[in-house]
């Protein structure tokens, strides 16, 4: 039997190589390109992630910028606001306060201690909380205010001086000594026969209320000459007396109850009561010839 012998493939036989190497290049061709594609498909987004990062940082940079910029420029428009405000009101304060000490000494306040300026009158009553601190005169068992005894003793020194003898008879008095010395005149004008309210006036002019006379201040004394140790208006004629209104001013002492002015003091002259109001005052009152009432009503608020 004849064996068949395989019949061989068309081509003669050969392998076709080119063809197949053809083909493989053309398919690695075609994966390089799509792997190229899906490569660059696949950084876009990142890339525009970033993008848009970087325009927010640089979008909220500005926005800081633009903030800080209104922060300073407010700031410094605040600053220089409260500077204006605050060297303004300063600028009124000095000013004010430059020109008040003047309109206070001129035109308010009497020039002298408003402690020793109290006015003390029929219309004026003592303050209830009053209070002094007396001290003793070392020649009589009297008191004063210890603010006026120093000006007192130089008085009475630089009279004695001039050959002048003086006593002082009364001088601070408490409540009770004024209301027993204005008693004891209601009594005599009412043995006069006049009625309880007219001798109580008539009282009041020679010896006030209590709580409206002088003496309780402690700052008023009752001074006479040696020679003549009366309480009348024979004592204004004694020399002793005529150097004590003429000089009493120069150490703060004021005669309280000239003669003609009972109209304005409410009391009868008396020309052995001085009141101390301190040297300053003392001095205008006597080179304008005032009371005590007409000097509080120009210079001061009674």
């Amino acid at each position: 039997m004849s064996e068949k012998k395989a019949s061989p493939p068309p081509g003669g036989g050969k392998f076709p190589f080119p063809a197949l190497l053809t083909a493989i290049v053309v398919l690695m061709t075609m994966a390089c390109i799509t792997a190229s594609v899906l490569s660059v498909t696949e950084w876009e987004p990142n890339n525009t992630q970033t993008t848009t990062q970087e325009q927010s940082l640089q979008t909220t940079t500005e926005e800081q910028s633009t903030t800080e910029e209104d922060t300073t420029q407010s700031t410094t428009e605040e600053q220089s606001t409260t500077e204006e405000d605050t060297t303004q009101p300063t600028t009124e304060e000095q000013s004010t306060t430059e020109e008040e000490p003047t309109q206070t000494t001129t035109e308010e306040q009497p020039p002298s201690e408003a402690s020793v300026l109290i006015l003390v009158n029929k219309d004026h009553p003592l303050p209830e909380d009053y209070q002094v601190e007396l001290v003793s005169l070392s020649d009589w068992l009297l008191e004063i205010a210890k603010v006026a005894h120093d000006d007192l003793q130089a008085m009475l020194f630089d009279a004695m001086a001039e050959g002048y003898s003086l006593v002082v008879c009364d001088a601070y008095r408490s409540a009770e000594e004024q209301k027993a010395l204005f008693d004891r005149m209601v009594d005599f004008y009412l043995r006069q026969g006049k009625s309880q309210e007219l001798a109580e006036l008539d009282a009041a002019v020679v010896e006030p209320r209590p709580g409206h006379g002088e003496h309780q201040t402690g700052l008023a004394v009752d001074i006479v000459a040696a020679s003549y140790q009366h309480k009348d208006d024979a004592q204004g004629t004694k020399e002793e007396t005529k150097w004590l209104h003429e000089h009493c001013h120069e150490y703060g002492f004021i005669l309280r109850y000239p003669l003609g002015t009972a109209s304005e003091t409410g009391i009868s002259y008396k020309p052995w009561h001085y009141r101390y109001v301190g040297r300053e005052a003392a001095q205008v009152i006597a080179a304008q010839n005032l009371t005590l009432e007409e000097y509080w009503n120009r210079y001061g608020d009674s």
